[in-house]
């Protein structure tokens, strides 16, 4: 899979920052999956867990809420826990 830039930042702390390939979030309407080259975005995320897929392995991380912008291949999420 073609990877994408990821930058998590929970409570103003930078907690990665590196290639993702794939991102799964709870939005309000359900799961939501990105992938390389997806159309920009900016989305309000629901509390639960987002699942990321880096070049070497499968992270999750829970969040209170956050917001997700995607644009030229690159996603900031910012969340608060």
């Amino acid at each position: 899979m073609t990877p994408f830039n990821l930058q998590i930042t929970v409570n103003g702390v930078t907690r990665y920052n590196g290639e993702c390939t794939s991102l799964v979030m709870p939005l309000p309407d359900g799961l939501y999956g990105i992938q390389a080259n997806h159309t920009p975005l900016f989305a309000a995320v629901s509390p639960g867990v987002i699942k990321y897929t880096t070049p070497d392995s499968e992270e999750f991380f829970e969040t209170k809420g956050a917001f997700l912008r995607f644009e030229n291949n690159s996603a900031v999420i910012l969340a608060r826990e």
